[in-house]
């Protein structure tokens, strides 16, 4: 008897680890970063900082001006992005949720000095 219950404890245990393994309380953060004609800028840098806490996480757009940032705790964040040739953007108040995956595109302005 005492085998069997011991048994039932441990499926038990087993199945609960298993239903928190499956949530999560991150989101994340997806998008294209393109110029003000629509042209995907490569090689931009993306820094995604969550307002609360200060936590930053840089990426960088692959060919066709695409980026994420996943894992990110759920909180508020501010997004910027910059390219040589293009003034900084800012980007305040995104929401990130739990599971959620944003999607965020960006346009940049050329320019011949850095702006904010």
């Amino acid at each position: 008897m005492r085998i069997r219950e011991l048994g039932s404890i441990v499926c038990a245990l087993i199945l609960a680890a298993t239903n928190l393994w499956g949530q999560s309380t991150q989101g994340g953060l997806v998008g294209t970063i393109r110029d003000e004609k629509g042209a995907e800028i490569s090689g931009a840098k993306v820094r995604v900082t969550n307002v609360g806490t200060g936590l930053q996480r840089e990426t960088t757009t692959a060919g066709n001006g695409l980026y994420r940032v996943l894992a990110l705790p759920t909180g508020t964040y501010q997004v910027t992005a910059e390219a040589q040739g293009f003034a900084t953007t800012t980007t305040k108040g995104i929401e990130i949720g739990v599971d959620q995956i944003r999607t965020l595109d960006l346009a940049l302005r050329v320019s011949a000095r850095a702006e904010t």
